[in-house]
């Protein structure tokens, strides 16, 4: 794998979730709770209304999208069944 940055390195500008680093557990942890609609191991971590606000389109009708899928905050959404080049269903995410 290449490297892109050295996560070390202090970077020159703040860029919301860009350089966040992890262990694959916990990413994968990450991942089960919000598929688990924000409860990990019969906790509940996140809100319904906040998981629901993530997984929203948020771009609207703004260029630079494919056709069918929007942007939530940090996921892409199906916004529409048929336009999409892509497989998966309305209200989709990932």
């Amino acid at each position: 794998m290449t490297p892109r940055f050295d996560v070390a390195q202090k970077p020159r500008f703040e860029s919301g979730g860009g350089g966040l680093t992890s262990t694959m557990d916990d990413y994968l942890r990450f991942a089960l709770m919000l598929a688990d609609g924000g409860e990990f191991a019969g906790k509940r971590l996140l809100g319904s209304k906040t998981i629901d606000f993530m997984t929203a389109d948020h771009n609207g009708t703004r260029p630079g999208r494919p056709p069918g899928l929007g942007f939530g905050l940090g996921f892409e959404v199906r916004t529409s069944v048929g336009d999409s080049a892509l497989p998966g269903s309305l209200g989709g995410w990932g």
